[in-house]
């Protein structure tokens, strides 16, 4: 799968919203949170399955890409510890 848009390459912190929610009846989850170096390989990483267990089982349902990915909120800072405390 091939990021669309301008992804940039900068440390920050990120959430990332599902269009619908992950999980059972029991236990759902809709927003992923996550910081990284470079802020495009690790959409990357999420898109092809090797990111973080929560994208995988999402992209195992179907609703996690770049089309049914309602929106990523985006911190940037200069290194990624100034970004997860300012988020």
């Amino acid at each position: 799968m091939e990021l669309s848009g301008k992804i940039p390459s900068i440390p920050c912190c990120y959430m990332i919203e599902l269009s619908r929610p992950l999980g059972n009846e029991k236990h759902q989850a809709r927003y992923y949170l996550g910081s990284c170096a470079n802020l495009k390989k690790r959409f990357q990483q999420h898109l092809q399955g090797s990111g973080a267990a929560f994208t995988r089982a999402a992209i195992k349902r179907g609703i996690f890409d770049r089309l049914k990915t309602k929106k990523t909120y985006l911190t940037k800072f200069m290194n990624i510890d100034d970004s997860i405390i300012n988020f």
